[in-house]
């Protein structure tokens, strides 16, 4: 369910005041001006400002109401949410959380209040999926250094798909190297692809990198995340593992490749329907 809101500010022009009939008599009889040429006719637009005494909402700066949408969508505890402010200062939010849906409501209405004080907000949508599991860590961890939208390119959604179906995933740029995780409803992870993708220097390093995933169950949430520049990563064990001590490593593996100016991308799909 989305929650759409919208709001602006008005002005009014005040009629001004005529002259004092007491003081009418003292006023001496103007010199009949000269004959003056008829005004244009106001524009319908002009006519209609003139007449109800509004004056347009002007555009809001995009620029602070960006900034701290930034803020508040970094700091929300379980969830990884993000959002991209219009220039007409339409708000959209996306991405994914572990809150209740009262607490969306409630969380939704406190973003917009701080949006508010920063710019006026022509309407705010509130798209965001879902997630049930253990998955706090993982969406929290990731979403702390996932901020400069210079560096990061990344997309969180659910989907409805059974369990031994493909998932297709696109990274953009194609990435040096990736690596796909499935996170487990039992609390481990299993790390399905770890390696370096051949060919940047191709005429198609430019496009997308497609991923095909089989989804094993529903309710895993699968991470996907691609690097523009080749890195080391550590050795991490073969099957699966806790995925507490595996997060340390991605966010570490992730700092170091921002802190290098490496582009990174990145999906976190979690899958919601089909049966396990």
């Amino acid at each position: 369910s989305g929650i759409v809101a919208g709001g602006g500010w008005f002005w009014f022009t005040h009629p001004n005041k005529g002259l004092d009939p007491r003081t009418a008599d003292a006023v001496p009889s103007p010199v009949a001006p000269a004959p003056e040429a008829a005004p244009e006719p106001a524009s319908p637009s002009a006519a209609g400002t003139q007449a109800t005494g509004v004056v347009p909402l002007p555009t809001p700066p995009t620029g602070n109401l960006q900034r701290t949408l930034d803020r508040e969508t970094s700091a929300l505890p379980c969830s990884f949410i993000y959002g991209n402010v219009a220039p007409g200062g339409e708000v959209l939010i996306q991405g994914l959380t572990g809150l209740s849906e009262s607490s969306q409501i409630e969380t939704a209405a406190t973003v917009r209040r701080a949006l508010s004080v920063a710019s006026p907000v022509k309407s705010l949508n509130w798209n965001v999926g879902y997630v049930d599991g253990p998955y706090c860590a993982v969406l929290s961890a990731l979403r702390s250094v996932v901020l400069d939208p210079g560096t990061f390119s990344w997309q969180a959604k659910t989907m409805d798909v059974r369990a031994g179906s493909q998932l297709t995933i696109a990274l953009s740029p194609a990435p040096a190297v990736l690596f796909v995780d499935r996170f487990m409803p039992n609390g481990s992870v299993a790390h399905l692809r770890r390696e370096a993708i051949p060919g940047l220097n191709s005429p198609r390093a430019n496009a997308p990198q497609t991923i095909d995933v089989t989804v094993a169950a529903r309710g895993e949430l699968i991470v996907a995340t691609g690097l523009s520049q080749a890195v080391t990563l550590p050795a991490r064990p073969g099957g699966s593992e806790d995925s507490a001590a595996y997060l340390a490593d991605l966010r570490g593996t992730i700092e170091r490749a921002q802190h290098s100016g490496v582009i990174i991308s990145g999906r976190i799909v979690f899958v919601a329907g089909g049966s396990s």
